[in-house]
């Protein structure tokens, strides 16, 4: 099962036949749900984790992990349940056969 953004370079007729001949089905997302999509909170915890915003790419470097550390546990398995709820309501989980 793969989820993406509905991007452009997402919906080629490459990448679709890459999945095809892979096997993977594509999940169905509404345009602008950034709620439903994991990923995107992971992101916004890790922008607001570097602070003051890094000068250079070195310090950009070493501060990711540290705050990937610190949220790794704790803000990851509070993000999960609620987001799996929402994709639930929307009726977009999968269902075992």
């Amino acid at each position: 099962m793969l989820m993406d953004n509905n991007c452009r370079p997402h919906r080629t007729n490459l990448v679709n036949d890459f999945l095809f001949k892979e096997g993977i089905t594509r999940m169905e997302w509404p345009a602008c749900s950034p709620d439903m999509n994991l990923i995107e909170h992971v992101w916004d915890i890790l922008d607001r984790g570097v602070a003051p915003p890094p000068q250079t790419l070195l310090e950009l470097e070493r501060a990711l992990p540290e705050i990937w550390d610190r949220i790794l546990s704790s803000s990851l398995i509070g993000l999960f349940t609620p987001y799996l709820k929402g994709v639930q309501r929307s009726g977009r989980c999968p269902r075992k056969p």
